[in-house]
């Protein structure tokens, strides 16, 4: 917005020395209507405003990963927790692990401690005791018009002490996105949705890979097994 009113205020600063300079002219050569002016001023913010999208679109492409496969993006988007809950992770875009952590443990109950507003966790057994915990953050993630944003999104925190893991989940998050679209005139030929396509909401879930007899127990946290389909709370 910043870019836009310095545009702005160049641009009248030249309209008004033009007006001023064949104001005071001494010989008229010719007389300048109203509506000359008015069409002056409308080409000038019409190039004004071209230069501003050019310069803001540059920006949202640094930061926002294209998408190239839009439909096949919202489909991982749509049936995220699908996926989380049928074991299915190696479906998810490699964008959406916002974070991964392993943790070496061999004792037989884990205690799980959460602060936050979500209490469900995944959980995937493996098939041997190998004594290591993974511990990772997916995310729904944001796509607008196109461009993930996923990694503004802050992730889950994991603390192990002793035979607890702590999980502590971000405070709420605001996250400003700006999208500049070609005016409707353009649109109609090109086809472009004059809507901004907005996908996800930026949802965040816990999943553990845990040994095959490790035992979890927590007072708030509801597992959600991904092998055996059953939502369990408290412990076991």
């Amino acid at each position: 917005m910043s870019i836009l009113l310095t545009l702005l205020l160049i641009a009248a600063f030249f309209i008004f020395v033009s007006m001023f300079s064949i104001m005071n002219l001494k010989r008229k050569l010719f007389t300048v209507k109203v509506t000359h002016w008015l069409l002056i001023i409308y080409v000038g913010v019409l190039l004004l405003s071209g230069l501003y999208i050019m310069l803001v679109t540059k920006v949202n492409v640094i930061n926002g990963e294209k998408i190239e496969n839009k439909n096949d993006s919202w489909d991982r988007v749509s049936q995220f927790h699908t996926i989380l809950y049928e074991g299915r992770t190696n479906e998810l875009a490699s964008r959406q692990l916002l974070k991964a952590e392993s943790y070496d443990f061999n004792q037989n109950l884990l205690n799980i401690g959460i602060t936050g507003y979500d209490k469900i966790i995944y959980v995937e057994r493996k098939d041997i005791d190998d004594g290591k915990i993974e511990a990772r953050v997916y995310t729904d993630g944001i796509i607008v018009s196109g461009f993930d944003f996923s990694q503004h999104i802050k992730p889950v925190n994991f603390h192990m002490n002793d035979d607890t893991l702590k999980i502590t989940y971000p405070d709420h998050q605001k996250i400003n996105i700006s999208v500049v679209r070609k005016e409707f005139t353009i649109n109609q030929f090109t086809g472009q949705n004059p809507i901004n396509d907005i996908n996800g909401d930026g949802q965040l879930a816990v999943y553990l890979i845990i040994p095959k007899s490790l035992q979890l127990h927590s007072d708030v946290a509801q597992f959600q097994y991904v092998q055996d389909k059953g939502t369990v709370s408290s412990s076991k």
